[in-house]
Formats: C-alpha cells, sequence, structure tokens
C-alpha cells in the first residue's frame, strides 16, 4: 500500500474510539475463521467477538493484528496473558485503561512484564512459553519491538518522586492542545488523579518510535478483513481497497470490513467523495463492491446520521465482498478504451483535490492527502489485472489527458513519479523508461558507470537540525501530520519533479563500491527519534532526472504544500524545504541501482498482464457510467440438437436466479447460465438473438446503487455455497448473548422509543412515500419496512401480542411466528424479535396438527394479530426473509443429506403459498420462550428460530435532512402536522395537538402515559 510518509508523532491510540464488532458475523456458525485486522488497535472487537460467538463450534478461528505502531501489539500482548493468567478482572482493567494505578494494579503489572520479558527475548523463548499456544509473532521484528515496550514499562519500577511529577505534568500539558479553554469537562474518572498513594505508568507511547522501512508481509490466500477505524481514518479507502482487494477470497462468505468517514448522502455522494468512484465502477475496476449498497439496505442502524448535521460527516462501516461468486470467473471488457480512459482519468483528478488550489474543493480535503501517484499506479495495476482492454490505448489516451490538464496545479511537477510508479509496478512504461528508451548520458553522477538502468535509487542524508522546526512544532503539539516529500530541480527552476513515494530512517550511512556496484547501508539508531542520527531517505527515481543539468542539479527534502504548513513558509520558503543539497555532494547524496540495504534491483519488473484469458462480458458505457453488461451464448450442435436443430422456432425466455447470474431457457428444456461480473438489474434484460447463426446475446443493466432503484430480496438474501445458504447482507448473531429487553413497564415510552428508532429505518424519500400511501410495485422495500414496524409496536405497545399470522398474497394464512421477546442488539445499534417460525404448509394443514393451527388462524385469541399484507410480492418477499432471518441466528448445522436447500437447490426451498420456504435442519433446536410454552407443545417440534430486525436505509446513499427537521420542530401527537397552531393536554402540559378530534382519537393510547 502506498501512502504519503507522514511525521510519525501524532496518531498512537492506545484505546479504540469506536464501538467493538463482532468480526466473524458474516461466516457461517462452524466455518474456520481466518481475520486479518489491519491497524488493528486495541482487542476489544476480538473479546467481543469471543464473548457473542454461538456455541456451534468452529473448527478454528484465528486473528492476525497488524499495527504500525509497536505499542499497541505489545499493551495487547500483556492484556492477552493477564486474561489467560486469571487475573482478577478489575486489576486487568485498570491496568489496560487507568493513567494511573493504585499500588495493587501496579504489582500486578511488573509482575506479569517482568514474566514476560523473559519469554520475548527471541522466538525460540517464546515457543516454550504456554502463551505460544495461542499468541504467535509474525517475525522476530515485532516480537523485539514488543521486547523493547515491555522494558520501558519495567523501567517504571525505579521512578523517582521527581520523575512521576514530570512525566505527570508532561501528561497535563497535552490537555492545553486538545480542550477547547472554553469547555469544562466533568468526570468522576478524573477524582483519582487526587489520590496520592498512586503511581503514574507511562504506559502510552514513550522511548520507542517505530522505523518507517520496517515492514511485514503476511502470505494470506484469503481474506477475511477487517480494517479498522485508525487505520483507515489515516490511510483512507482506496488505498485499503487497492491493498486488500487482490486477498479477498471468492467464496461469499468473504468479506472485507473498513470503517470510514462519509459525507451523508444523496445522488450516492457520500460513497462516491471518498471513492473517487461510483459502485458499479469500483465493482467493475476492482472486482470488489459494498454489499449494503447493492440490497439497497442495511442491518445496522447509523445512529451517527441521525445526530449529525446534513452538511457533516459521519462514520461507517462498510462491508466489501467479491462482485462475483460464481464457479465461472469472469472479466470485464471494455470495447470503449477511450472511455475507459476518461473514468480513470477522473479518478486520478479525485484523488488529489489538494492540488487543485485554494479555490477548488474544502480547506479539510485539502488538509487530509492520503494519496500520492504510487497509490494510483497501483490501482491501474489492479484494473489492468481484471479487465480484457487494449492497454497501450487506454494509456495513451490517459497521458494525454494528464500531460494537457491544468486542474491540478502542481501535476506536471509529479509527473516524473507518476511515469517512474507505472513503470516499477509493471504497468506501463513510458518511452524513455521502456525497452526501446535512448541510452542515459553519463556524466555527473553517472560518470563511473557502465549501464545506467532506467530507474536509480537516490538517497539523502539530512542533518537533524534540518528537521528541528518540526521537531520543536511538534514537541508543542502544533506539528499536524506534515507530509514528507523528495525534490529535484535545477537551480534555475528549468525544471522541479516532486517525489513523495519515499522512504525514511534513522541512523548512519555507510557505502562500499562505486558507479554502478555500488551499496548504501543503514545502521538504525536504536534510540530512533529520541536520538540525534541524520535522516535517511531514499526514493526511487528516473535515472534522466539526474542528467537533465547534471553540474546545477540538486536534491531537497520538503514538506507537502497544506493549509497547516502555511505558517511554515516564513520559516522554509515557499518550497518548504527543510534541507537542500546539490546532486554533487558526496556526503549527503548517494546515487545506487538499489535501495539502502537492498541487493535485489527494483527495475525489470513484469509486465502486468491484461485479463486476456478468462470469460469476458463487455462492458457498455454511458455518460461516462457503466451502464450494461453483455452476456453471450454461442450454442454448440449439442445445444442446437437439444433445441430441436435451429432456432428458428424455438421459445427463448430468461429469469434472474442470483445477483450476479441469469438463466437463458430455449423451449423450457435447454438451460445456459450467463455469469457477470457486477450485480445486473434482470428485470430489464434484453435479448439478441442470431438464430441463423446460433448465438444469443443478454444485455442487462448494472444494478444502479442509488435509493430510487427497485429492491428484489430474492437475490440481496442469499448466495448458494455448495448448496448451502451463504448470507449476502444480513449480520449474523448469537440470540443468547444479546441482552432481553424488559417489556413489562412503561409500553407507552418502549411504544414511542422503538416507533422512533423504526420508523428513522425509512429515509426522507421512503417516509413520503408512506405518508402519502403511494408505494407501489416498484416499493417492495418501503412495504416490508412497514411490516416490520408492525410488528414490533403490536409486540410492545397496549395488546402485547405474541402471535403474528402471515398471509399469502390473496389473504390467506401462510406462516405463523411466536415472538419469543424483544433482543438488544448493542453492536448493531437496533432491536431484535427473537422468534419461532411455523411455516403453514398444505401438509401441515392436512396432518393431526392442522386443527390447531387452523384455531391459531381463524379463532385467533388475545394476542394474536394478523397482519395487513395484500401483495403477492411482499408475501414472496417475505420467504426470503424467513429463510435469512433463521439462518442468521442458527445454533444447528446444515445436514446435506436431508438438507432441502440442497436437495432442491434453491433457497428458500419455495415461495409458494403453503410452501415451506426453509430447509428443515432447525425445526425444533433451540427454540427458545416457545418451547417452554405448553400450548404450543406440540407445534414447536415444526418451529425454527428467527431472528427479525428493522431494515435501515444507507446514509451514504440517501438523507433524513426532513425528518429531523420534524424530530426538532412541534407535531400533533396524533395526526404529525407541524406548523400548525398546537394545543397542549390540558392535563399532562406535555402532549400537544392540532384539534379536538385528534385530542379524542388518540386518548386512548396517551391516557395511560398522562400524568398531571
Amino acid at each position: 500500500m502506498s501512502h504519503p510518509t507522514l511525521w510519525p508523532f501524532t496518531y498512537f491510540y492506545p484505546n479504540g474510539n469506536s464501538p467493538a464488532v463482532c468480526l466473524t458475523e458474516s461466516l457461517p456458525a462452524e466455518e474456520a475463521a481466518e481475520v486479518l485486522l489491519l491497524g488493528c488497535g486495541d482487542p476489544r472487537s476480538i473479546l467481543y467477538t469471543l464473548h457473542v460467538e454461538p456455541p456451534t463450534k468452529r473448527s478454528s478461528l484465528n486473528f492476525t493484528c497488524c499495527d504500525i505502531e509497536p505499542g499497541v501489539i505489545a499493551r495487547n500482548v500483556l492484556l492477552f496473558s493477564l486474561i489467560v493468567d486469571g487475573h482478577e478482572d478489575h486489576y486487568i482493567w485498570n491496568i489496560f485503561y487507568h493513567a494511573k494505578l493504585d499500588s495493587r494494579s501496579f504489582s500486578v503489572l511488573m509482575s506479569q512484564i517482568k514474566k514476560l520479558l523473559g519469554y520475548t527475548i527471541d522466538l525460540a523463548a517464546w515457543e516454550k512459553s504456554s502463551y505460544s499456544k495461542f499468541l504467535q509473532f509474525c517475525s522476530t521484528y515485532t516480537l523485539s519491538q514488543v521486547h523493547s515496550y515491555l522494558e520501558v514499562y519495567a523501567q517504571a519500577e525505579q521512578y523517582t518522586e521527581a520523575k512521576h511529577r514530570q512525566m505527570f505534568s508532561c501528561f497535563t500539558r497535552t490537555f492545553e492542545a486538545r480542550i477547547d479553554p472554553d469547555h469544562v469537562i466533568l468526570d468522576h474518572a478524573f477524582a483519582a488523579a487526587l489520590l496520592e498513594d498512586w503511581d503514574y505508568l507511562p504506559f502510552e507511547r514513550r522511548g520507542y518510535r517505530r522505523q518507517d522501512d520496517k515492514s511485514n508481509i503476511l502470505p494470506f490466500s484469503e481474506l477475511r478483513g477487517h480494517p479498522r477505524w485508525g487505520s483507515l481514518r489515516h490511510s483512507f479507502l482506496l488505498n485499503i481497497l487497492v491493498a486488500t482487494a487482490p486477498l479477498l477470497s471468492q467464496d461469499p462468505a468473504a468479506v472485507l470490513y473498513t470503517e470510514v468517514k462519509l459525507s451523508h448522502g444523496g445522488a450516492e455522494k457520500g460513497l462516491v467523495k471518498t471513492l473517487c468512484i461510483d459502485a458499479p465502477t469500483t465493482g467493475l475496476l476492482l472486482g470488489i463492491a459494498p454489499f449494503a449498497a447493492v440490497a439497497h439496505f442495511a442491518s445496522k442502524s447509523k445512529v451517527e446520521t441521525l445526530l449529525a448535521p446534513a452538511d457533516s460527516s459521519y462514520r461507517d462501516r462498510i462491508g466489501w465482498k467479491a462482485v462475483c461468486v460464481a464457479t465461472a470467473v469472469v472479466s470485464p471488457s471494455f470495447p470503449d478504451a477511450v472511455g475507459l480512459a476518461d473514468i480513470l482519468f477522473r479518478i486520478y483528478i479525485e484523488m488529489f483535490p489538494e492540488e487543485m488550489g485554494l479555490m477548488a474543493g474544502s480547506a479539510r480535503r485539502r488538509d487530509r492527502v492520503h494519496y500520492n501517484r504510487g497509490t494510483f499506479a497501483a490501482l491501474l495495476g489492479l484494473v489492468k489485472s481484471r479487465l480484457r482492454i487494449d492497454w497501450t490505448k487506454v494509456m495513451n489516451r490517459l497521458f494525454d489527458l494528464i500531460e494537457a490538464d491544468r486542474t491540478l496545479i502542481v501535476g506536471s511537477n509529479y509527473y516524473q513519479e507518476l511515469c517512474c510508479q507505472l513503470h516499477l509496478q509493471g504497468v506501463y512504461s513510458v518511452d524513455t523508461l521502456g525497452p526501446r528508451r535512448e541510452p542515459v548520458a553519463r556524466p555527473g553522477v553517472f560518470r563511473d558507470w557502465v549501464n545506467v538502468p532506467p530507474v536509480v535509487c537516490l538517497v539523502l542524508v539530512v542533518p537533524r537540525q534540518s528537521i528541528q522546526v518540526i521537531e520543536e512544532r511538534s514537541a508543542k503539539g502544533t506539528a499536524g501530520s506534515p507530509i514528507f516529500q523528495c525534490g529535484i530541480r535545477g537551480r534555475s527552476l528549468r525544471f522541479h519533479s516532486i517525489f513523495s513515494c519515499i522512504q525514511i530512517a534513522l541512523g548512519k550511512v555507510s557505502a562500499r563500491g562505486s558507479g554502478q556496484d555500488r551499496e548504501v547501508s543503514i545502521i538504525e539508531d536504536p534510540e530512533g527519534w529520541s536520538g540525534s542520527s541524520p535522516l535517511v531517505v531514499s526514493v526511487l527515481v528516473p535515472a534522466f532526472n539526474l542528467v537533465s543539468d547534471p553540474e546545477l542539479t540538486q536534491v531537497s527534502l520538503s514538506l507537502h504544500s497544506t493549509p497547516e504548513t502555511i505558517p511554515l513558509m516564513r520559516v522554509l520558503g515557499m518550497w518548504l524545504e527543510l534541507f537542500t543539497a546539490d546532486i554533487s555532494d558526496k556526503r549527503s547524496v548517494y546515487v545506487t541501482m538499489n535501495r539502502p540495504n537492498c541487493s535485489s534491483s527494483p527495475v525489470g519488473i513484469a509486465s502486468i498482464p491484461s485479463a486476456a484469458t478468462r470469460d469476458h462480458v463487455p462492458v457498455t458505457l454511458r455518460d461516462g457510467q457503466i451502464s450494461t453488461l453483455t452476456g453471450r451464448w454461442d450454442l454448440t450442435q449439442n445445444d442446437l440438437g437439444e433445441c430441436g436443430g435451429s432456432l428458428k422456432e424455438a421459445k427463448i425466455g430468461h429469469s434472474q436466479i442470483s445477483l450476479c447470474a441469469m438463466e437463458l431457457v430455449i423451449n423450457e428444456a435447454v438451460k445456459r447460465k450467463i455469469v457477470y461480473p457486477f450485480p445486473v438489474d434482470g428485470l430489464r434484460a434484453k435479448l439478441r438473438i442470431a438464430r441463423k447463426s446460433g448465438w444469443i446475446e443478454m444485455e442487462v443493466p448494472v444494478r444502479p446503487c442509488v435509493p430510487s432503484a427497485p429492491v428484489d430480496f430474492c437475490d440481496t438474501s442469499f448466495f448458494a455455497r455448495n448448496r448451502l445458504p451463504a448470507l449476502w447482507n444480513l449480520h449474523r448473531v448469537n440470540l443468547a448473548s444479546l441482552p432481553a429487553v424488559e417489556l413489562g413497564r412503561n409500553p407507552d415510552q418502549r411504544v414511542s422509543t422503538l416507533e422512533t428508532h423504526i420508523m428513522f429505518a425509512l429515509s426522507d424519500q421512503e417516509c413520503q412515500l408512506v405518508r402519502q400511501k403511494k408505494c407501489d410495485a416498484r416499493d417492495l422495500l418501503v412495504r416490508v419496512k412497514e411490516t416490520i414496524l408492525q410488528l414490533f409496536t403490536n409486540v410492545v405497545g397496549a395488546n402485547k401480542a405474541r402471535v403474528f399470522v402471515f398471509p399469502t398474497g390473496n389473504g390467506q394464512p401462510d406462516t405463523i411466528i411466536y415472538i419469543n421477546g424483544v433482543r438488544m442488539d448493542i453492536a448493531a445499534d437496533t432491536f431484535i424479535l427473537d422468534v419461532g417460525v411455523l411455516p403453514v404448509t398444505d401438509k401441515l394443514l392436512k396432518g393431526p396438527l392442522g386443527s390447531k393451527v387452523r384455531a391459531i388462524t381463524e379463532r385467533p385469541e388475545v394476542g394474536t394479530a394478523s397482519l395487513d399484507m395484500t401483495s403477492t410480492d411482499e408475501a414472496e418477499a417475505w420467504k426470503h426473509l424467513f429463510a435469512a432471518f433463521t439462518e442468521r441466528c442458527r445454533t444447528w448445522s446444515h445436514r446435506e443429506d436431508t438438507c432441502r436447500y440442497a436437495s432442491s437447490g434453491n433457497i428458500p426451498v419455495s415461495v409458494k403459498g403453503f410452501e415451506d420456504p426453509l430447509c428443515g435442519c432447525g425445526e425444533g433446536h433451540d427454540l427458545g420462550a416457545v418451547s417452554r410454552d405448553p400450548q404450543w407443545k406440540e407445534l414447536a417440534p415444526r418451529m425454527t428460530r428467527g431472528a427479525i430486525s428493522p431494515l435501515f436505509f444507507l446514509g451514504y446513499l440517501d438523507t433524513l435532512d426532513e425528518r429531523l427537521k420534524e424530530l426538532t420542530s412541534s407535531a400533533c401527537a396524533a395526526c404529525g402536522k407541524s406548523n400548525v397552531n398546537l394545543r397542549k393536554c390540558g392535563r399532562c402540559k406535555e402532549v400537544e395537538y392540532c384539534s379536538k378530534e385528534c385530542q379524542t382519537g388518540h386518548w386512548k393510547t396517551h391516557k395511560k402515559g398522562c400524568k398531571a
């Protein structure tokens, strides 16, 4: 992953600032879990995952934690060891979260650190410890860094009183930079600071800093990843997706979760602004897509979308899956190379808003630089590997656009770096770097070279005093996050090239050899930033860039220009140069074939091949957007034979069988599955049939990720996986681990709370449809949301319904659910109905239990309610949802020999009335309260447990502005009218009505909570 090199003293998060989540929520309950955490932070989500894991045993559960800050890893190792050793919870809590420790907690900590110090000497010692059975290190370097931090922690035992005062003073000074002087913080936790017998523990970042040229490569063949909020906020989304998309398995259960800040929605602007491209384009270019956006709903609430102003941003956790998880992997084919180049150019411009000048974009966007030309080159490399296209034609057009661009004011200064990175990553080589390049002249630094490669390494040694201005500002907390970059320019400014793909280290440089055989080594300073060693910068540059003006060329280390660096211009000058040296300065500048401490050459990387050998699907562009995908079936002689010899009289039909697949049917006998590289809208498919030539093309629009698009639950609930279900868009839950909601008190308050929560599952647009009663066939999702609201309000309302009857499209009873209770899904910020599901089938009605079923449906008792559902499409949608709601909470395993999903090949088994949609494997298993109800003793063995939750709109696709205005303004408690003359209830003086009729009609509901 390529990211600008930041000043490394800003970001350290010992404790997380986002809620814990279940890291295995997308995986089937018994499947092995391989979880990769990038920017892992503290282990709160690992611990929460272990807490909510269902009782079915996974074959393995493996977490790999990566973080650039060794202090984070060291703290986590310490925490896990304390837990496994069985120390009391309050000591563990104090050690991990408190800045000051009581004497007993401090004693436990010191004892544990001494124990770990002996085990972290080397990998052999660690393997002998009991901790190695569950906790392993991926490299010697990581283990050594953890050991170094433990040594620092151990020094706290020797601190004098003066040292304690010094550290506490340093600790409190940070408040000045972090706390607004106009704000007062009241927190009883700070009372502990007043106690005299507490020891201050330097259990934060101190002493040891990371070295930026160190990295660990993890050989993952597949990924179920969870980049956490800390890493995404400082790496940004496109970096993560480009780096991890190739690791993601094509398995439909595999998922990549990212946490990012997004703008509020409307026309997809939130996600587009963050990605630099829309979701369908992301899916086709990168091979992954945000699955909630494809389905148009989420099973998790986002409270931030309700509280944050419309012009602000909010935090969201987005799940990504491979867009094509079919057996036959297909690649997009772009016949329009120019159109693709135009899309890539738009991405290029959007990646660098800070280069557009002060008038373009917000200051906030200009201040947050997350991408460099290496990022763009990596993106192009991934695109090239996935697409079938004339790549040379694409790149020629792209370079024409970049060279002519005047939008990015300093874009031309980064041109050489762009060419260099494209060449190094095997994406494309311009003439000056390609195999037919002119030999590089050999004056100046290349005078002793026999052969000059197209790319060389430039090493710049920067004296420590040159970066003192940044260190001083860092000590005061005013440095921010300045970005280092390297410049090459002539003294006369005939040229000025800037390179941001640099590597830095602190230490001494030693060189040996001469000419092209010269090698540079860095002896790192163990004190890191706490020492006084110079800063060593290395960067790969085109060789010809060093001979344009060989005698007058200068090399510099500078800062990227952002709003926060403007005050430094008075000190550093317009170019923000920290240090400058002539190219001929042999003490400060080295030019070598390879990077320091490396013996292999970076050049000669094999070119990334285009996806020319896979099955391909042509892509049609319209107005610069992905419009349609075209699949083709060339019939063989055998196919034609089964069709009667030709297509002349054949009857040809089609249907959508999954998100990314259509099925062609000839004469209702011969079938062919057509797989697409992105979810499609099968309702608008068009056929082109060559009856004489014997081929059929099916052009299908891509599934739009916009709020107005229709939702079909048949293709957003499941993917078949070895003929068994894999959830597409619902997260799994363990009902036993979710706290139950007490239903016995304050029914009015419960109804109000739940109604508000579930009504905010509707966006402005959806709410308008509900109020105007204009929900038509296109608004299936809105009607399903209304039915879920009916369920919840009847359960917690005055009638306290426990049994509900779902009808077929013509009003006949089709499914019965029994409410075990209401539970809180804390990680998802929502409520869940714990239910038992009983499909009403013809077989059940005709059997010995038929009379009991008819008694429920035909002669309902108190506590039984029938739902208002009059459309066939919603009845069929609930068949899909019942299959999904029962799958998401199962504690049982599918039996492949008897599972009806496996035998029928359909999930659900059927959507027809009076037929069972479920597989039967979960009948009678772990049903909850219904299994203890004597009136349901005979029916319970035919039921399956399910978890019904609201379906929420997506904040980055749709808006909630109008609803928030209503929430903050007075309105009639009965009809909801606002901006009218309202009168308060004469008894409680709180609830308001617009008319006497509204007050009278609402009195039955209001009187229970009305108090004088």
